[in-house]
């Protein structure tokens, strides 16, 4: 019969010897009897039970060093002098204390891994690739609507409470659902924007975090400095990642949501310019056969056309030639 007794009194190797199909008759009446002694030993034993389930925890334990473990749990809880008197127990002995030593050491980092894997499993992660968009409802009726290679997550379990949103990266448009009670708050490393009941755009690049408001108003907040500015309708407000800086200033881009709402409006507009918006609506590529064609200016309004129409409108407005290769066009004079 195997000695059980631990300095809590909890039978690891029992238990996970149980589990891997190793416990004998005679230990499992032990067992048994260690879990009738109190509600406490049940709960703790169907603790570790769940984890074993939840994280392969016998396939961790199976390849766990014992020597090791015994190593570092020693070093943090024993002085070097008892670390060598327990080193001089018999062998049979110490061999048990490596595995408790071992088992210890793995509930600890399971029950660690069980706390953050209950937040990960209430987060909801969303992500688009390439000329890929998505709609998102939150749990409070609000609109997400996601561009090409954007990612965000919520906690699904407690948005309610905070209504909070995880911003990673990429450029979205909310409709978001006014409770004065409840601020929306949007996280995007070290800012945070809050919408005051409004609808915005919201852009994250490597170098800044952009926000159009379309109505309403909205906060951005740096956490460092605790600088903030409140923007209204028609503002944009722009975080420097560089200079950590907030500016804000009246937004001069009315095409600045044309991903979103395939509305393109120009007025005497560089023709350069043009085709950035294409390819950023569209992933469409326009290439120009001289730096010239660059400069032409076009006046034009489009709605809810394809790419492929708006070139040929443009090509016919103003006398080009175009030539279309896969995904891109090619833009001369005839």
């Amino acid at each position: 019969m195997k000695n059980t007794d631990t300095p809590d009194n909890i039978p690891y190797q029992l238990i996970f010897e149980e589990q891997n199909g190793t416990l004998t008759d005679e230990d499992k009446v032990i067992l048994e009897t260690w879990k009738a002694e109190a509600t406490e030993n049940l709960n703790t034993y169907r603790q570790i039970i769940d984890i074993s389930e939840d994280f392969s925890l016998l396939e961790i334990r199976n390849g766990l060093n014992p020597e090791k473990s015994w190593e570092v749990l020693s070093q943090s809880i024993f002085s070097k002098e008892e670390v060598e008197n327990h080193i001089k127990l018999k062998p049979a002995k110490i061999s048990y204390i490596k595995w408790m030593a071992a088992a210890a050491v793995l509930l600890i980092v399971g029950l660690a891994i069980a706390v953050n894997m209950r937040s990960w499993i209430d987060t909801q992660y969303f992500q688009t690739g390439i000329n890929e968009h998505k709609q998102l409802i939150l749990p409070d009726g609000s609109e997400v609507f996601m561009n090409q290679n954007t990612s965000l997550r919520y906690n699904n379990k407690e948005f309610m409470k905070s209504r909070n949103v995880e911003f990673i990266k990429g450029e979205a448009y909310f409709k978001v659902i006014h409770d004065l009670n409840s601020p929306f708050l949007i996280r995007i490393g070290e800012l945070d924007v809050m919408d005051l009941g409004t609808s915005f755009n919201l852009c994250v690049d490597p170098k800044a975090t952009t926000v159009v408001v379309s109505s309403g108003k909205v906060a951005m907040k740096q956490h460092k400095t605790q600088e903030k500015i409140i923007l209204k309708e028609s503002d944009k407000g722009i975080f420097n990642k560089s200079t950590q800086t907030l500016v804000q200033h009246k937004n001069d881009n009315i095409n600045y949501k044309a991903w979103y709402d395939k509305t393109l409006h120009y007025q005497q507009t560089p023709l350069g310019d043009v085709a950035r918006d294409l390819e950023q609506v569209y992933g469409t590529r326009i290439l120009f056969g001289n730096d010239a064609l660059k400069e032409r200016r076009l006046n034009g309004y489009y709605k809810n056309k394809k790419a492929d129409e708006i070139i040929e409108i443009i090509g016919s407005t103003l006398n080009l030639k175009v030539t279309k290769k896969d995904n891109q066009y090619l833009f001369e004079n005839p």
